[in-house]
């Protein structure tokens, strides 16, 4: 009996164990302080959907797509890669068990490089994908590109520059401001700073204090000398043995005045957090070289402190590091940007689902929840997003065509508009193209047609939205390049229909399934 109590036991902390290991969305026991976007990735990778309340609906998804990437090992076979109007393009759309769907508010060229190196990085490359083009990705003002310096900012720094990407204008800008701010550094005090003139033979001991962490790093001070000759030596101790030394000429940060303090700046250095760094100052000649005290001299230092990047981490706990990343930190663009507010989520996607499929807002619970199958639930009162990155089809049944007609007929679009293209942006879409075919995948480019009405409206405007000179300007492309390219802008090419769409440029399901059939043939 008692054998047969261990093997029970067992077996259960076996399955804990398992469970708990595979459990990375923390589906057992949800951490109270586990992020939305975490929340939904580890629905996400434990392969369910995740059930989003009305109240949840502004996380960000890039940061959800990162967190996603970061932790899969699966590969897909194929890929679709777009913005928010190929949401519907699913694995049952494909018909294709291993197919994602990456698919995001807004996409730019610069998000597709961005998934694109995530991928690269924890091998998760497909066999084939097809890359959804709108418009917008080749303007020259493009103000979608910020998006991707919201959410995942180290993300797209490190793309550029693994792929040596070459970038339209904004995002040029852009990665400039990033990567200066990842390189800027910040000085962090010593701890317990002690300071004073103390002569230890042909040096004073001016600072001494504790390292506040280790690891491979820079010593900082501002040094000068009160009264008589201005030239003089330093040399900094790790635990009383020398680590570093030099004089009024060298490791200067700028070029000041000899009658200025002086920022001098050590080389590296390997050192313990609490290991003892001793700053010691004396005379030079004007050569800089060390000279036996001469006269009673007043050496002094401040700042004297460990100089890091601002990227470092152990940076983090330290008054200033805020400061330093500002730059870099997810809120200070949504204060600053007026687009983030609604672009950074799915809200905007979802804001006519409200209208048209009467989702019960507010009724649902304040928590995320996982859910079996990717099925649109009548009358829900949540957001669904599926396991394979889409969203469920909506039931025919719910679909108000006269609100979408009312909604395309009588409210702005708020796209941006193509009314100049940036070469650039064709030289970007072509390295991420080439960098998919050396790795032996399939590339195709695919056009998502428009509501009908938008599609002549925008036509008559003198394509006031720019489709009519996107298409032709990729179709072009792709055929110089020989880049297979399936659909059109034109609702009329495809065989939809007013009926087909939730507004001016998101196809309904039937729709898209036009397409879906051709990219399987």
């Amino acid at each position: 009996m008692k054998k047969l109590s261990f093997i029970c036991i067992s077996i259960v902390c076996i399955i804990l164990g398992i469970n708990l290991s595979i459990d990375p969305g923390h589906l057992l026991k949800p951490d109270a302080r586990q992020s939305d976007e975490a929340r939904i990735a580890g629905i996400l990778l434990a392969n369910q959907q995740a059930v989003v309340p009305s109240e949840k609906i502004g996380f960000d998804e890039r940061v959800a797509r990162q967190m996603f990437f970061e932790q899969r090992s699966k590969t897909d076979s194929s890929v679709i890669f777009g913005s928010s109007r190929v949401r519907y393009f699913s694995k049952k759309a494909l018909n294709n068990e291993t197919h994602f769907v990456d698919a995001m508010n807004a996409s730019t060229l610069e998000d597709l490089a961005v998934l694109t190196y995530l991928r690269d990085k924890y091998q998760q490359l497909p066999k084939k994908i097809y890359i959804a083009l709108d418009p917008w990705m080749i303007e020259q003002a493009n103000s979608y590109v910020r998006l991707a310096q919201i959410s995942y900012p180290d993300a797209f720094v490190q793309a550029v520059e693994h792929f040596q990407l070459s970038l339209p204008a904004g995002s040029t800008k852009i990665y400039k401001n990033l990567a200066g701010n990842a390189k800027s550094q910040m000085r962090i005090p010593m701890a317990d700073v002690i300071n004073r003139n103390q002569i230890t033979g042909d040096y004073s001991e001016v600072a001494i204090g504790k390292l506040p962490f280790g690891g491979i790093l820079q010593i900082s001070f501002d040094g000068w000398i009160d009264t008589g000759t201005h030239n003089w030596a330093w040399r900094v101790l790790v635990n009383g043995a020398t680590a570093d030394e030099g004089n009024y000429m060298d490791n200067l940060q700028g070029s000041p005045s000899a009658h200025e303090s002086r920022t001098v700046v050590t080389s590296q250095l390997e050192a313990k957090a609490g290991d003892v760094i001793t700053l010691e100052m004396a005379h030079a000649n004007n050569e800089g070289a060390t000279v036996r005290r001469a006269g009673a001299q007043k050496y002094n230092a401040k700042n004297f402190s460990v100089l890091v990047k601002c990227d470092n981490p152990d940076a983090k706990p330290f008054k200033g590091w805020l400061n330093c990343r500002d730059f870099l930190r997810p809120s200070h663009y949504r204060k600053y940007i007026p687009i983030a507010k609604e672009m950074l989520s799915p809200a905007y996607f979802q804001q006519s689902l409200k209208n048209l499929f009467q989702v019960n807002v507010g009724s649902a619970g304040s928590k995320i929840e996982a859910k079996q199958d990717c099925l649109h639930v009548a009358k829900q009162s949540a957001y669904i997003f599926c396991s394979d990155g889409s969203v469920p089809w909506p039931l025919v049944e719910e679909y108000d065509s006269p609100k979408v007609e009312n909604i395309v007929r009588t409210i702005d679009d708020g796209l941006v508009p193509l009314k100049s293209i940036d070469g650039n942006a064709l030289v970007l879409l072509q390295q991420i193209t080439d960098f998919y075919v050396s790795k032996g995948a399939t590339v195709t480019y695919v056009l998502i047609p428009v509501h009908p009405f938008s599609y002549e409206k925008w036509k008559s405007e003198n394509d006031s939205r720019g489709f009519i000179l996107a298409e032709s300007t990729y179709r072009k492309y792709a055929s110089d390049h020989q880049i297979p390219i399936v659909g059109s802008y034109n609702p009329t090419v495809i065989g939809c229909k007013n009926t087909d769409f939730r507004d001016w440029v998101h196809p309904l399901p039937r729709c898209t399934n036009l397409i879906a059939t051709e990219l399987q043939r």
